[in-house]
């Protein structure tokens, strides 16, 4: 697909597919933006187009997508593999957000401390 294409094109181990659009649009706008992201799948991990499963609001619509895999018991296995390396991801994204949270903290109070004992 596109993500494998892509990895191979620029020589990548990861593709990000996503947060490249999010942040030209708060580019554009002169947004600030920041994208703290964990990978759930290989760049050669093929799946089929979900696009169909999200409603024009924008909610993935979860019944008609397992009504679609239901039918479809060859595609359990890809499900369950990603619903892993999902979990996985998700993990350890909060782990890092947590250890990152905690640096940040650390950090503001240290600054704290030095303004504090500076001030007259």
């Amino acid at each position: 697909g596109q993500k494998a294409k892509l990895a191979a094109a620029y020589g990548a181990q990861a593709v990000d597919m996503e947060a490249a659009a999010v942040a030209r649009g708060a580019q554009a706008h002169d947004l600030p933006f920041l994208a703290c992201k964990a990978i759930s799948d290989a760049s050669d991990f093929s799946w089929l187009a979900v696009a169909r499963f999200v409603a024009p609001n924008g909610q993935f619509r979860t019944s008609g997508f397992a009504f679609y895999l239901a039918l479809r018991p060859w595609l359990w296995g890809r499900v369950l593999e990603l619903a892993r390396a999902s979990r996985q991801a998700s993990d350890r994204l909060c782990q890092s957000l947590a250890a990152l949270s905690v640096t940040r903290l650390e950090q503001s109070e240290s600054m704290f401390r030095t303004s504090a004992a500076v001030k007259p």
